[in-house]
């Protein structure tokens, strides 16, 4: 069994269905140990990394290997082109379908992934504003620069602006998106329903984690990852 010791939490009544959930940073060791648990119990494995869900990005998120998803059958890997990006609504809506499936013939549910934002918004029933992606007003904010985005989101939707890090460029432009696209800020379109699962979540933060990152960094330079990014940029062009 893996060397890194696991935390534990759990949440719901003892009759619920189970999902359990492997979570940690990058180079924390999910994936082998998703797989030696996963072996050991029988379980099949969801994905709820963020990067993992599009084609053609392997190297760069460490996805599963065409073998470790023949010894485990793994499940919301590759849904789409990294041209077609997935909102948080629409992975919501395909994850829990195949929780609901797998739940059905195995009784039990694995998920294994980094995003932690994907995970809540799964097992905590989060109902994300349905706004898809608005690529010209998010290169417009690109230019704008994210010091002056998170201001602006400290103006129009402070609520939100204080639950975002002032760097975090992504979610600061996504709550920006939602606010013009709609007309409402997001922190009043946020909701939650949670599903009537039982949640266990193992938490992966091993000591050596600096290390590990570095060992992971350079393994995927040699596996290539300059030759599928200069691919990638490519065929779906460098903005992507």
């Amino acid at each position: 069994m893996n060397q890194t010791s696991p935390e534990f939490g759990t949440t719901a009544n003892a009759e619920a269905p189970l999902v359990v959930a492997l979570v940690g940073p990058t180079a924390s060791g999910k994936t082998a140990l998703a797989l030696e648990l996963a072996e050991h119990f029988q379980l099949e494995i969801l994905n709820i990394d963020s990067r993992q869900l599009y084609r053609e990005m392997d190297i760069g998120t460490a996805k599963p290997t065409a073998e470790q998803q023949q010894r485990i059958t793994h499940h919301l890997l590759d849904l789409r082109s990294p041209d077609q990006p997935i909102t948080l609504q629409e992975f919501q809506q395909e994850a829990a379908a195949a929780v609901s499936q797998v739940l059905k013939d195995r009784g039990v549910a694995f998920l294994a992934g980094g995003s932690g934002l994907y995970l809540k918004a799964l097992t905590q029933g989060l109902q994300p504003p349905a706004v898809p992606p608005q690529a010209e007003l998010r290169r417009q904010l690109s230019a704008l620069g994210q010091a002056n985005c998170h201001q602006l989101l400290q103006q129009a939707d402070p609520q939100a602006a204080a639950k975002i890090a002032p760097a975090d460029a992504v979610r600061t432009q996504r709550a920006l998106e939602v606010l013009y696209a709609s007309g409402k800020p997001m922190s009043e379109q946020q909701s939650a329903n949670p599903p009537p699962w039982r949640v266990l979540e193992l938490g992966l933060n091993p000591e050596e984690l600096r290390s590990r990152i570095t060992q992971r960094t350079q393994q995927i330079y040699r596996e290539g990852l300059l030759e599928e990014t200069r691919q990638l940029s490519q065929r779906y062009g460098p903005d992507l």
